[in-house]
């Protein structure tokens, strides 16, 4: 929380406890860690760069602990009256996930959807595990495995993630020649392959390739010079603001899909294809 709030007294009042409270446990874990985690500098309390990296380890182990006590907690819903939709943690997918399903609440007032929001591992593992109805994210990660069928229902504008150290932060995407020979830091493999075609376009080679345990650990990697990055766009829950230049790529970054475990798809999973695939009705005065 105080790295989410740059703010000691901003996170004791989410973790609704007292700000000596949040004090005592930073400084504690700072002893045991043995490192300092926190300095404050103009713009408030910032994360080290020992605290950065031990966050966004943290932050991986944090997530799948808070969706896991929803899971535990929460009562199966009746899958004749839910829709369980599960949806990959980036702005641009969040923001066409509440498009589809209020289309298709606006013809199935009747219908409860539950949604909640994962990194890519554990969308796979519970739509697999049929944990989920249907799956929306992206089409580079769901294409790798051949039990997902998908239908697409977007675009993905990709950008190149780079350090501010490394440009005047007014870079265009045919400027960026330095980059080649530089390692590129990617989430997940199946990102590779993707990745690395919208290098070519740019007329960029990678010197090395590697691979950050998430998204965070990724971005404090960038912000710290060790590499760039190739994506569609920041996520959600990028919690501090982690100085990185972002340079629109200039090509296709592949499709937004809804997935299904192939073979298996509900009443309720179809109805939402429907939905999806019916045009817009046009007005008479737009017509």
């Amino acid at each position: 929380m105080v790295a989410k709030y740059r703010s000691i007294s901003q996170a004791a009042k989410a973790l609704y406890t007292s700000q000596p409270s949040v004090s005592n446990w930073i400084a504690k874990m700072e002893l045991d860690c043995g490192v300092k985690l926190f300095v404050r500098t103009n713009r408030g309390i910032s994360l080290t760069p020992e605290g950065e990296e031990i966050y966004s380890r943290l932050d991986v182990a944090y997530q799948r602990f808070r969706v896991s006590v929803s899971d535990i907690c929460r009562k199966a819903p009746d899958p004749t009256v839910c829709l369980r939709v599960g949806f990959l943690h980036r702005e641009e997918i969040t923001l066409v996930t509440r498009r589809l399903i209020g289309k298709f609440l606006e013809d199935n007032i009747d219908v409860r959807v539950e949604t909640e929001m994962y990194n890519f591992h554990e969308l796979r593992d519970k739509l697999m595990c049929q944990e989920l109805d249907l799956a929306i994210s992206a089409s580079y990660d769901i294409s790798a495995y051949s039990y997902f069928d998908y239908v697409p229902v977007g675009d993905m504008e990709p950008y190149f993630f780079l350090p501010p150290s490394w440009t005047d932060g007014r870079a265009q995407a045919h400027e960026l020649s330095f980059l080649n020979g530089k390692t590129l830091i990617l989430e997940a493999p199946t990102h590779l392959q993707t990745a690395l075609e919208i290098c070519r376009t740019a007329g960029i080679t990678p010197g090395s390739i590697h691979f950050a345990n998430s998204y965070l650990y990724l971005t404090t990697l960038v912000s710290r010079g060790l590499g760039f990055s190739v994506d569609s766009g920041m996520r959600e829950n990028t919690s501090h603001q982690l100085p990185i230049v972002m340079v629109p790529a200039g090509c296709d970054g592949g499709k937004i899909v809804v997935a299904w475990r192939r073979g298996v798809l509900s009443p309720l999973a179809e109805r939402f294809l429907a939905s999806i695939s019916r045009p817009a009705p046009v007005f008479a005065e737009e017509a």
